[in-house]
């Protein structure tokens, strides 16, 4: 399932507020459960099905990501012989970046320091029961930084862009939830 982004994006069409979802937490959490070696239903399987329970046809219509529709979901994942439902969402995305300049006797040094903390929140659904059977949420954390010193050039030294910076804190929550999701799902 994709991870949706309700960290405080949000997107509007037709009026009504749509989920987002974060490209690169749903890819790097998918790969992360089947390289763990679960067999998952790929998520084509399942919209194509949401889709003919919910009678939409072509271009999806309504996003079936959201909570209104678990009942079908479970009802599809049912159909489709799974399991679990694993129900991801990022909850929190937050960066700061400070500067430090510390006196030398020599030369001043500039402490640049940047932070990402990225929140994935994991419910397990067990299609059996029907309700959640485990919920936990996971912070990834990366604190970078950088000294350069009077001296130096700040044309050498080189930082990873915040791009970088929250795909390494979102690989850290990943790595966390994937194995709280092997230990509830055995």
């Amino acid at each position: 399932m994709p991870v949706v982004d309700k960290s405080g994006k949000s997107l509007v069409v037709d009026g009504k507020a749509v989920s987002v979802s974060d490209d690169y937490a749903t890819e790097s959490l998918n790969a992360a459960i089947r390289e763990a070696g679960a067999s998952t239903i790929s998520w084509f399987k399942v919209n194509a099905g949401m889709n003919k329970k919910l009678g939409q046809e072509g271009v999806q219509r309504i996003d079936l990501t959201s909570d209104l529709y678990v009942p079908e979901l479970i009802s599809v994942a049912k159909q489709l012989g799974a399991k679990y439902i694993i129900r991801p969402s990022i909850t929190n995305k937050s960066s700061s970046k400070s500067r430090e300049t510390k006196m030398g006797f020599f030369s001043n040094t500039i402490i640049d320091t940047k932070s990402t903390i990225v929140s994935l929140k994991v419910d397990i659904i067990g299609v059996p029961e029907e309700e959640i059977i485990a919920t936990k949420t996971f912070d990834g954390a990366v604190k970078e930084q950088s000294k350069i010193s009077a001296f130096e050039q700040p044309a050498i030294v080189t930082e990873r862009g915040q791009d970088e910076i929250y795909r390494a804190a979102t690989n850290d929550a990943v790595v966390k939830a994937t194995d709280f999701i092997a230990n509830k799902s055995e």
